[in-house]
């Protein structure tokens, strides 16, 4: 039991010389110069990505608002009631209802009435 003491000491006193020692031949101050030079590079890496990011954000954004301008014309164009072949074509621009009027492409069916008695 009096060796195994006796080594626990012997050891922590041998871990605290050889401690001191290492911290005696390594400069702290250029330790704390390296680390902040390593933290000063890190930095201005992440602004860089920080930027780019900005960038490519910026430019999708602009992708998305013209797409969805695009996007609205062409609805706004199909919704608009056109003024082509007034005739008695047989396709989409001919009478569903058989009285003989023309019904354009924005126009909506007559609403159902339901008789109640």
């Amino acid at each position: 039991m009096f060796g195994f003491l006796l080594g626990i000491v012997l050891g922590a006193i041998g871990g605290a010389a050889y401690g001191s020692r290492y911290f005696k031949e390594s400069d702290v101050q250029t330790q704390f110069g390296d680390t902040q030079d390593r933290l000063t590079n890190l930095m201005s890496e992440v602004r860089s990505v920080l930027d780019e990011t900005r960038v490519e954000l910026r430019q999708a954004w602009g992708q998305v608002q013209e797409s969805a301008e695009d996007k609205a014309k062409r609805l706004q164009q199909a919704a608009a009631p056109t003024d082509s072949g007034e005739g008695s074509e047989a396709g989409p621009s001919a009478s569903a209802s058989g009285s003989g009027e023309p019904v354009s492409a924005g126009a909506r069916p007559a609403p159902l009435q339901v008789a109640r008695s």
